[in-house]
């Protein structure tokens, strides 16, 4: 591969993206994705690429430091995991060739979009700094990847990292941004309560575990409802329950399966503490025992407000005023989060709703769609805004 031209790279970043979707990987599978983002590095001349024990591709775009004693280090992120959904469009060339998985979240132009960046900086001749590229496993499920990378080490020298997402809430040729904190911490756990089984008809001898589940599910919401301040966004849900083997007999197991969703880290300790306490009392009232496992997902992504005015600035100056949006933030989760927890971080949105090309649908939807020219201007921006934050940190005074 010869880029002599950056239009030139884009139709190399359309033809990977074609590919990548029309072979996609589940998390942790990701082997012949891995080959080929690494043959696609390796054909535009970058050998410096390193596999790490988590299955992360990282590549570093060196330059020299310049007014400096030290090297600034900028990451960019790309997912390469896919959803185990069925693909149902029809019209795409490219559409999955892999019954059951599909790229319906857009990972198979993140990662596009990392790899044109590593082949664009790879020719730029007076990079002051270095980018590091991060492709990364198992964005979707556990053990996530973002959590990995990081325990390898890759971000401990980062000065900044910025993470980019295709959002079908906002129209083609438009970008988004949210100011703090973009996405919430996803906490999931099971509970059990554990009671005596008696006759459906003489219920108080036993201890009726669905009972007791069913006040505790009652009573949960009063932890967001009156205990959490109401400028602090968080969400309890259960999505799972289980129990009984028939309708005559008092329930002695019942099982509860849910999800903590929450913003800053304090909320996020203050209401796990707050719904274990309180699975603890609905159990000793009712005569019962709980038994509560909790799993920490991924933690909310926080954009530096540095970052963010730069990134309006690239964004108002590249597309114009009317193309940004600064949104809202979202209750979903990413485990771009962890990168957010090691350094300054940068997580914006490109628009792809495009109602002329079908593409209307959400995401992890087996119709969800995204226009290759909605890829490149994310991908244009990307290293627009890369750019410009590691010439500002380059060029500011040391402390």
């Amino acid at each position: 591969m010869s880029i002599n031209s950056l239009h030139e790279l884009k139709d190399e970043i359309v033809e990977l993206r074609h590919a990548l979707h029309a072979h996609p990987e589940l998390s942790g599978e990701e082997h012949a994705t891995r080959r080929r983002i690494r043959d696609f590095l390796y054909n535009a001349g970058i050998d410096n690429i390193t596999e790490t024990p988590s299955g992360a591709l990282i590549v570093d775009v060196l330059a020299k430091a310049k007014n400096t004693n030290r090297l600034i280090t900028i990451g960019i992120r790309g997912d390469m995991d896919a959803l185990p959904i069925d693909e149902e469009r029809s019209d795409l060339p490219y559409a999955s060739r892999v019954e059951g998985v599909m790229h319906a979240c857009g990972h198979d132009t993140h990662s596009a979009i990392a790899a044109g960046a590593a082949v664009y900086f790879n020719n730029k001749k007076n990079l002051n700094g270095n980018i590091r590229i991060i492709f990364q496993p198992s964005e979707e499920s556990e053990p996530l990847g973002g959590r990995d990378v990081v325990s390898e080490g890759w971000v401990d020298d980062m000065d900044a990292m910025i993470g980019v997402h295709a959002f079908p809430f906002i129209p083609s040729g438009t970008v988004g941004v949210v100011h703090d904190y973009v996405t919430a911490a996803a906490d999931s756990f099971s509970l059990t309560f554990q009671g005596k089984s008696a006759h459906g008809a003489f219920p108080y001898q036993g201890t009726d575990t669905i009972f007791i589940a069913s006040a505790f599910i009652q009573l949960l919401q009063g932890i967001i409802s009156r205990q959490t301040a109401s400028d602090e966004s968080a969400v309890i849900s259960i999505g799972m329950i289980s129990g009984g083997i028939a309708e005559n007999i008092i329930c002695d197991h019942t099982e509860l399966r849910g999800t903590i969703r929450t913003r800053s880290p304090e909320t996020r300790a203050e209401i796990q503490r707050k719904v274990v306490q309180l699975a603890e009392g609905v159990a000793k009232i009712h005569g019962a025992e709980s038994h509560f496992i909790l799993h920490e997902g991924e933690p909310s992504i926080q954009n530096d407000e540095h970052l963010v005015s730069t990134f309006i600035k690239t964004a108002e100056e590249q597309l114009g005023k009317d193309k940004l949006h600064l949104l809202k933030p979202l209750m979903g989760s990413d485990d771009f989060g962890f990168y957010s927890q090691k350094c300054r971080s940068l997580y914006f949105f490109y628009g792809c709703y495009n109602p002329d090309l079908g593409n209307i649908h959400p995401l992890h939807s087996p119709k969800f769609g995204i226009a290759d020219e909605d890829m490149l201007s994310g991908f244009r921006l990307t290293i627009s805004t890369a750019e410009e934050i590691l010439k500002e940190l380059s060029e500011a005074p040391e402390s």
